[in-house]
Order: C-alpha cells, then structure tokens, then sequence
C-alpha cells in the first residue's frame, strides 16, 4: 500500500511539476516574440534587450534576433527549456499543496485560447480582405517558372484566387469565434489544430520562413486539447457517454459574474479592434482592388540604348532589357533578355519627374521619365550603374493574363476551351 500510495504521489508530483513547466514555456516564448499591433503593447520589444543579454552572454549570435526561423530564435526557443525548468522547480516549491495549480491552470487555458484566437483572426482577416496572400507584382508574372523560388511561387498561386483566400479566411476566422466561448472552446481547439497542422505543413513544404513560430501556434492548442483527449477518446473511438468535466471556476458571487463578463467583453473587444484596425484604418477591404501607383505595372522594353548604343539581341543578350517593371512596394526592376533580374529600391514618393533609387554602393539609378497615359508609352533617360540608359517601353495590361480571367469550368470540356481560348 505504502508503494502504490508513495507511486501516486509521484504521478501527482510529476504532472503538478511538468504543468508548471509547460506553463513557464508558453509564458516566456509568448513575451519573447515582437508584434507591432496597433493598442496592445509590443511586450517582446521590452524583452528584447534582456533577452539578447542572455544570449551573448552564453555566446549566441544576435545578427537578426529573436525572429522566427532566425537561428537566434532557435537557440533562444532551446535556452528556455530548462530556464523554464528552473523557473518552474521554484514555482513548485512555493505551491506545495497545490493551492494555485488549479487556477493557473484555468488562466493557462484561457489565456491560450485567446491568444491563438487573436493570431487567427489576425491571419484570418489578412486572407478575407487578401492582404496576405495579395495578387502576385509584375516582375512575379513575367519571372520563368522554374526561376521561382517555393515560397514565392505558393505565395502568388494563392494569391491569384479571391474566392480560396476567403475559404482559407474563414477557415480560421470561424475557429478563432469558438475559442473565445466556452461551450465551443473544444471544439475550436480542435479544429485549430487542424489549421495549424495545414500551416505548419505549408511552410515546411513550401520553405515558408514561419516555421518554428507555426509550430509554436499548433503546439499551443494540442496543450489546450490535452485535458480533454480521454472524453474525447471515450466519445469517439469507444463511443461511450461520457459526463461534462467540472471546470474550475473563478467566478463566486454576483459582483465577480459581472466584473468578468466586462472583463471578458474589454479582451474580446481589444482582439476584434487589433485584427481589423488596419482594414478600417485604409478602407482596404480587398487588396485586388487597391489603387496602385500610375507606373506600377510591367512595360514591354520597345527601344533600349546603353551609352548611346542601341544594343542588338545577337550580341548581347545579358545586358539587352527585355523589360522593367514597377513593384508597388517601390522598386524598379529590370529583366534582361536572359531573364535576369535586377532591382533597386526607389525613394518614394516619386518627385519632378525623376526615379532615384539604389541596390547598394555601386549599383543606382537615376532616371527623368515621361508617361503617356493615352498610349502607356513610358520614356526613361538618365543612368543605370553608370551608364547612359535611354528606354522607350509600352505598358503590358497584366490583368488581361489569362491568371487573372475570371472563369469557371464544372466539364472537362469547357476547361479545355478556355485554355485553348489563351493559347
């Protein structure tokens, strides 16, 4: 009897222990990540400098910081494993009869459930109003296939469907609801989850740079599931009754009731305004139609002259600028008859006529240019690294590409016609 009893309060020792590790982890990965929202406050901005000390102090790098996929944030994720053991070991200590354990364990729950619903919505909303996945840029469509990289290529294919970006929108916006109540908090857990597990294999296959912080996200809510995996095993596999699981509870007079209820409106409130603060704040919602500036686009090179020269195909293809283009988040870009890209980042706003920009040290440009919005005839005259550049270039109407016809096949046979309609 002695053993049984001294084995089950091990078992009680090591969950209590392994709670409050799991705990410290969440709570300390969570305050290291920086967030720029627009009420709640950047916690991991304030973090940052400790620590980053921390970290030199054991010899990390700290070229990027603590960013998700940098090799700063892998070591930092590392390093809190067992500062959360430490930190956990003295929480123990101080709750040696488990006075706190239930009540922490209750904000643990809510707390992760509202912060993985404040990272759906957010996330959520970026792909309703097509902010995340946003139509492809000019050079994107004119870029060879196989010159693609993985992230870049999954990044425009989603972009060029509306009606999937809403699909996946709602796919995270509905669970992101249910977590924020608590009759439909399993079930939202659950299916965040499977969201997750989706993301995290997107960025995996796709080389998307969110992996360790995706991974993070489905690792919450699988915490969040653990409390219920036995009724959901003895529901779904066994298909047995199973009673409702007492919830600890911090509500004990009518004064508390109330106080939470405003509480729990202010926290939903301030999730709902950090999610769709941006929209509101740009009247921006859907991307796709967004105004662009007057030359972003992709223009046709017609007449191109290098110090005078005008240079022929046969003799020089990789200097030879097939054409330029103009990315919205202020680049020019030129494409030569190689496929070759060069771009160099604009000063905006674009003032008297003249392009400037750079790509580094050597590398600028500065260009008067003249566009003619009748005929979308753009002339540019000035320099490129150096040399004389003279181009005379007609403006390509991108949407008329046959990634942007809106069409819709149910046969076989009407698919095939509109490809052959492009061909």
């Amino acid at each position: 009897m002695d053993k049984l009893a001294n084995a089950g309060k091990l078992r009680k020792t090591l969950k209590l222990l392994g709670f409050w590790v799991v705990f410290w982890f969440v709570f300390l990965f969570i305050i290291s990540l920086q967030f720029d929202y627009a009420v709640l406050p950047n916690i991991g901005k304030i973090t940052a400098p400790v620590f980053r000390g921390i970290g030199e102090w054991l010899g990390y790098s700290s070229e990027y910081g603590l960013v998700s996929d940098s090799r700063e944030m892998y070591q930092h994720t590392l390093l809190l494993i067992p500062l959360s053991v430490l930190i956990a070991m003295f929480s123990f200590w101080l709750d040696q009869g488990g006075v706190y354990h239930e009540r922490m364990k209750y904000w643990f729950h809510v707390g992760g459930a509202y912060f993985l619903a404040l990272q759906l919505f957010k996330y959520g909303f970026d792909k309703l109003f097509k902010h995340q996945f946003y139509l492809p840029e000019p050079n994107t469509l004119f870029t060879p296939l196989g010159y693609l990289s993985k992230d870049i290529l999954y990044w425009s294919t989603m972009g060029a469907s509306y009606s999937y970006n809403v699909f996946m929108g709602l796919l995270e916006i509905i669970p992101a609801i249910m977590l924020l109540f608590r009759p439909t908090r399993l079930v939202g857990t659950l299916s965040t989850v499977a969201v997750m597990l989706n993301v995290l294999m997107v960025n995996i296959g796709f080389d998307i740079s969110v992996k360790l912080y995706s991974a993070f996200l489905l690792f919450l809510g699988m915490l969040l599931v653990v409390p219920s995996i036995k009724r959901l095993y003895h529901v779904l596999i066994l298909n047995q009754a199973v009673q409702l699981q007492s919830t600890f509870s911090i509500i004990k007079t009518r004064n508390q009731a109330f106080l939470v209820s405003v509480s729990k409106s202010l926290v939903v409130g301030l999730i709902l305004y950090e999610s769709l603060f941006m929209f509101f704040r740009t009247n921006n919602f859907n991307d796709d139609l967004a105004e662009r500036s007057l030359l972003h686009g992709a223009y046709d090179v017609q007449i191109f002259k290098r110090n005078g020269d005008t240079l022929s195909l046969h003799v020089d293809q990789e200097n030879l600028l097939k054409r330029i283009f103009f990315h919205r988040s202020g680049y020019f870009i030129t494409q030569t008859m190689n496929d070759q890209m060069q771009d160099y980042q604009l000063t905006l706003p674009l003032v008297s006529w003249q392009l400037i920009g750079r790509k580094n040290e050597v590398l600028s440009v500065v260009l008067d240019y003249q566009y003619a919005v009748k005929d979308s005839l753009l002339k540019l005259n000035g320099t490129i690294a150096g040399d004389s550049i003279s181009i005379v270039a007609k403006k390509v109407n991108s949407r008329g590409l046959p990634l942007f016809q809106e069409q819709f096949n149910w046969t076989v046979q009407g698919h095939i016609e509109a490809m052959n309609h492009y061909k």
